[in-house]
């Protein structure tokens, strides 16, 4: 008896195996809960792995080749609250409205609407998306997770200029950068150098510190940017910063750590015996009367110097591992009529080449008040950077480390001469280029002070009067240096370019605004505005040679050949 009811629960436990062995397809409907449709598009997907499938026009799904150790399904829709359920053959799947985006907020024109009412086209990135990336540029945090927006970064320098296109480049000849506001103040975003092509000016947005950003909302299409007019041709990006919650007060300290290396790449570069080789037989073949294989070798060898051996791997001689560093502390709170946001912060970033690196010193406060019929409050916050850079020029300049690694120097060539001062037979050896005592300087400090009081008066039943001014100054200190490693510098005994600019744009915007809601479900939204803007900007740039001696550098102890300023 009880070896029959032994074989009888082997034979019901093989037999239950089977079953669930057997759910090799899934098939089913989604629809949504609110109004009992069919959810088109909604993503089927099999936990922990990368099979799925979307629902067709019917909300209708079919999942094939399900693994044997599948357990569960994993539904989600834009909008609606994902679900995960166990697999079975046949799946009803219903979805519920996620209230919580339907409830975000989009900070548009010059107010603020729900996602759920909002008609334009427009994508809104959080904190947590914001703080995710680790770069100085928090436009760096938007690549890649926020469709329609495009950005190119031409260099590995932190901090330098950065292009982001909006649903594609626009123009060939106009510009082609966004709108960015801040705190519903228009910032300058234009960089500014002594000369363009040099492609290493500082970026401006590099001076927000991305610990203070609540949220970045990006507006792509005209009916969203149609209320700044010609200036959001290209987008607008509408910063909106932390501010103070009701409470006691709240610290938050912040510290990032970490390292930068150059991606991976597939270039492959000979090495000095294949050099070596390359180099023999184009002399055979130059000239294969004069020059064999072993004789064209020997004056290679002899031409470099070179023990047959030894390897000199130029490019790694002029990158390094760089070291990431971010530290913000912030404090926060209220008592109910006022609350208050500061923060201070510091950033230290490395670049992946020699003499590249940028720090950035900034500090912000945020205050509101509110007492009955009026509101009063500012967004005041100050930035410093300093950014040492290596040299980008887009005109083919050897000067450029990249460039004279890989075009001027070989596997065959030594970093140094055998008494360990440079090897200067190299035109413009990056190493000596690139110097810390008495290198080329390619340095450019900057200040950017924004300041936006407010005031706004209530007037009842949906009126709303505001009016607010935006200070925003920007200040640029560039200094290049080419040194007597510099083909340029060795003819001028030193070369010196000091360039300052600062670019300073007042707004005073005014606006009454009527919100009203009615039936719980309708509202109706009219604004009256005025806006006036004056802007200021001024350049003066100095230029000497002649310098005493190779580690004295300051354009103060030269001969100025060349001075200029412009102001507008």
């Amino acid at each position: 008896m009880k070896k029959k009811l032994f074989l009888l629960c082997t034979c019901f436990f093989a037999y239950i195996s089977i079953a669930m062995a057997q759910v090799s397809k899934v098939t089913g409907v989604v629809i949504s809960e609110e109004d009992n449709l069919p959810i088109v598009g909604a993503s089927v997907l099999i936990k922990g792995t990368n099979t799925g499938t979307v629902t067709d026009i019917d909300g209708k799904f079919t999942l094939g080749n399900i693994p044997a150790n599948a357990k569960k399904v994993i539904i989600s829709f834009i909008g609606m609250q994902s679900r995960e359920l166990d697999i079975k053959p046949e799946l009803n799947v219903i979805l519920k409205s996620d209230t919580e985006v339907l409830d975000e907020v989009v900070v548009t024109g010059y107010g603020v609407t729900k996602k759920s009412t909002f008609t334009g086209a427009a994508n809104v990135a959080g904190s947590t998306t914001l703080e995710s990336r680790t770069d100085a540029n928090f436009m760096k945090a938007l690549e890649g997770s926020m469709p329609g927006v495009q950005m190119n970064n031409s260099t590995s320098m932190p901090g330098a200029q950065a292009n982001v296109y909006i649903r594609g480049e626009s123009s060939v000849n106009s510009g082609t950068q966004p709108l960015y506001i801040i705190d519903g103040m228009p910032m300058n975003s234009d960089t500014d150098a002594e000369t363009a092509s040099y492609n290493r000016a500082f970026n401006p947005l590099a001076n927000i510190n991305t610990a203070d950003i609540e949220s970045v909302t990006v507006l792509k299409d005209a009916n969203a940017t149609a209320i700044y007019g010609s200036r959001a041709a290209n987008g607008v990006i509408v910063i909106t910063t932390k501010k103070g919650q009701e409470g006691a007060m709240h610290i938050d300290l912040d510290i990032k750590q970490g390292f930068t290396n150059i991606a991976p790449n597939n270039f492959s570069f000979c090495n000095a015996q294949q050099t070596a080789d390359l180099f023999a037989r184009g002399l055979v073949n130059s000239d294969p009367e004069k020059y064999t294989y072993e004789s064209a070798m020997a004056k290679i060898k002899s031409d470099y110097n070179w023990d047959g051996t030894q390897n000199y791997d130029w490019l790694d001689a002029i990158t390094r591992t760089g070291y990431y560093q971010d530290y913000n502390i912030s404090f926060s709170g209220g008592n109910g009529k006022t609350r208050y946001y500061a923060s201070l912060g510091y950033l230290n970033q490395e670049g992946v080449a020699i003499n590249s690196d940028m720090k950035r010193y900034s500090a912000r406060l945020n205050l509101e008040t509110s007492y009955k019929w009026f509101n009063f409050g500012f967004n005041t916050s100050f930035a410093l950077a300093d950014m040492d850079a290596f040299s980008q020029s887009t005109g083919g300049s050897y000067s450029n480390p990249f460039v004279s690694a890989t075009l001027k120097a070989t596997p065959l060539d030594p970093f140094y001469n055998e008494d360990g001062s440079y090897n200067t037979s190299i035109s413009y050896n990056p190493l000596a280029v690139y110097d810390k005592e008495a290198g080329d300087i390619y340095n450019t400090k900057t200040t950017t002070i924004n300041l936006n009081p407010y005031f706004a008066i209530n007037f009842g039943k949906g009126f709303i009067l505001k009016t607010s001014l935006g200070i925003n100054s920007y200040g640029t200190r560039q200094y290049d240096f080419w040194s007597w490693y510099n083909n340029q510098g060795a003819s001028d005994n030193g070369r010196g370019t000091q360039y300052n600019s600062n670019t300073t744009t007042i707004t005073w915007t005014n606006t009454l605004n009527w919100l009203y809601t009615f039936n719980e479900k309708h509202n109706v939204s009219v604004m009256l505005g005025q806006e006036a803007q004056w802007k200021n900007y001024w350049n003066e740039e100095y230029a000497g040679i002649n310098f005493p001696l190779m580690v004295m550098c300051s354009i103060v102890l030269c001969k100025v050949k060349k001075a200029t300023s412009f102001q507008i």
